[in-house]
C-alpha cells in the first residue's frame, strides 16, 4: 500500500528543481546581459601582466606616443 501523500511530495520535488534551475538560468542571463563580472577587465589585466613581466613600459609607449604627436613626425 502505497501512501497517498507520495504523489505530492514528488510533484513538490521535481517543481522545486525546476524552480532552482530556472531562477539560476534567469539570473546568469541577467548578470551577463548587465556585464557583472567577478574578474573585471581581462583585457587590461593581461595587458599589465604582459607588459609588467618584460622591462617594456606602457608609460614609455605613451611617452613615445605623446613625442611623436608632438612633433609631428
Amino acid at each position: 500500500m502505497v501512501y497517498e501523500g507520495y504523489g505530492y511530495f514528488l510533484i513538490g520535488v521535481v517543481a522545486g528543481v525546476l524552480l532552482a534551475f530556472t531562477f539560476q538560468f534567469l539570473l546568469t542571463n541577467l548578470a551577463v546581459v548587465t556585464g557583472i563580472t567577478a574578474v573585471g577587465n581581462v583585457q587590461d589585466k593581461f595587458n599589465r601582466s604582459r607588459y609588467s613581466s618584460s622591462h617594456y613600459d606602457i608609460d614609455d609607449e605613451k611617452q613615445q606616443r605623446d613625442k611623436f604627436n608632438r612633433t609631428g613626425a
